[in-house]
């Protein structure tokens, strides 16, 4: 399955965050399934699931993907 997984924000010193928390299931559940796990721009024929670490910041993303997908439309 291809996934897009979206971040909101950056890298804090703490190393706590959105951005870490989507490296971290990227790397180690999503990876490891057989998954491909990209990050945006994204292309509506290669991608099959989208995830939005923060959905209130995410939502033009959410909203290109639902439009771009047959299940959005």
């Amino acid at each position: 399955m291809n996934i897009v997984l979206i971040h909101a924000g950056a890298l804090n010193r703490h190393g706590l965050g959105n951005r870490t928390t989507s490296t971290r299931w990227a790397r180690i559940f999503l990876r490891q399934l057989g998954h491909r796990v990209t990050a945006p721009p994204m292309k509506e024929a290669e991608v099959d699931l989208l995830i939005a670490m923060h959905a209130w910041r995410s939502e033009a993303s959410i909203r290109t993907f639902g439009e771009r997908t047959p299940i959005g439309r």
